[in-house]
């Protein structure tokens, strides 16, 4: 009735249900449904007997009309045109396809909550075999463009080798398997001497801009239910920056400015905004682990700040728990000749100021740590990593009151 009202027409043929509604196994339903307005002509076809689903595609299907279906349930623009059929067997039975179908800016809500958002799609199929080419595919913060893959149901389960698939100019090709309601995937991302300025605006959607090269690696394992990938998700990650200047980065240019209020540096740091920060080299060691990625190790190397640190970033609740030793090396050079007593205190060894990051990833919390607090993992990197005696800095007054 409210498709009607809308000036659509919408008939339901050969409609029946059978089974309990507690045994799934036991449902059989079909469907032969006609859709046709001012925007579509479609027909769909839907039969499910015992697990086993059968689709068919025909004609075409306008968001306008979608929308006036299902009361605008957030599909998006979703456009699809094409012939197509499919049969999603049962556990241990072969599935098949054919046809061909293309789709524009599809919108497919997930259980979660989060969406999957397709710009271009088509599918080519003949027998057990989909080829399957997409434009872009947007997931959390993730955009992968182009991808082409091949979804194949010659065996027990459902299989998808992506054979290209770039996400912001890095190759993370890989696989997807699908058996019942689980799923698993093997992704490898590879990339070496990459243009870190196109790759880090795309990563961060523009909200931080790096130059200089990338090398990256990383082979990303998991498997469990859709809504559990990410808590499922392991393997290593190892990133390198080299040779460049950060120019906009939030957390950088907070940590630039907390350490500016320290009495031992008094603003000598440079600002982003002012020409930005120059790095020879920022690297990465990690470990995607029960959907946190553990940083073991973090280490820059900057014109006039070296960091040093560990921590973890929860992928799931988008948080961050970092610590790091900031060595302001050569502004302190600068600063120490001018403060009494200060030579004989440290006697050579580094000044290290102890930071802490930590709260929601695009609005964390940065500031500067009493010393008690530093953690013994952090101290035995700093140890291994400096290889030199270093002293940790919460102030230093030039009248010497506080240290």
């Amino acid at each position: 009735e409210h498709f009607k009202q809308a000036t659509g027409k919408l008939d339901v043929t050969n409609l029946r249900f059978t089974g309990s509604m507690n045994k799934p196994e036991q449902w059989q339903f079909s469907a032969t449904s006609a859709i046709k307005d001012n925007y579509s002509d479609a027909m769909l076809i839907m039969d499910y007997e015992h697990e086993d689903l059968k689709l068919k595609f025909s004609g075409n299907l306008e968001h306008q009309t979608i929308d006036t279906l299902f009361g605008k349930q957030k599909f998006g623009k979703s456009r699809l045109e094409g012939d197509f059929s499919f049969k999603a067997p049962g556990t241990k039975k072969k599935g098949s396809a054919l046809g061909q179908l293309k789709g524009q800016n599809v919108l497919l809500p997930l259980p979660s909550g989060d969406k999957v958002e397709i710009e271009q799609i088509m599918l080519i199929a003949d027998g057990t075999e989909i080829n399957t080419r997409l434009s872009s595919l947007s997931w959390k913060y993730f955009t992968w463009s182009p991808i082409n893959a091949t979804i194949n149901f010659s065996q027990d389960n459902t299989r998808v080798r992506v054979a290209k698939a770039e996400i912001c100019g890095i190759d993370s090709s890989g696989e997807v398997t699908k058996s019942g309601e689980n799923y698993g995937l093997i992704f490898n991302v590879n990339g070496i001497d990459l243009d870190l300025a196109k790759s880090y605006t795309c990563l961060t959607k523009g909200k931080g801009k790096i130059t200089g090269s990338l090398d990256i690696s990383s082979n990303i394992r998991g498997q469990g239910i859709v809504d559990e990938l990410v808590r499922k998700l392991e393997g290593p990650l190892e990133l390198t920056f080299k040779n460049g200047i950060i120019e906009q980065e939030k957390i950088f240019a907070r940590i630039l400015k907390v350490l500016n209020l320290t009495e031992i540096v008094r603003g000598k740091l440079p600002e982003l905004a002012n020409g930005g920060f120059a790095y020879t080299s920022i690297s990465m060691l990690g470990e995607f682990q029960n959907g946190k990625l553990i940083i073991k190790k973090f280490s820059m190397e900057g014109d006039s700040l070296d960091l040093i640190g560990d921590g973890e970033i929860d992928l799931e609740q988008e948080t961050i728990n970092v610590e790091l030793l900031a060595a302001p090396l050569k502004t302190v050079d600068r600063v120490i000749k001018n403060i009494p007593m200060t030579n004989y205190l440290l006697a050579g060894n580094l000044i290290n100021i102890p930071v802490s990051i930590k709260g929601k990833l695009d609005d964390p919390s940065v500031r500067v740590m009493s010393v008690s607090s530093v953690s013994k993992n952090l101290l035995k990197l700093g140890e291994r990593t400096l290889k030199t005696p270093f002293k940790l800095i919460e102030r230093l007054m030039p009248d010497g009151r506080k240290r």
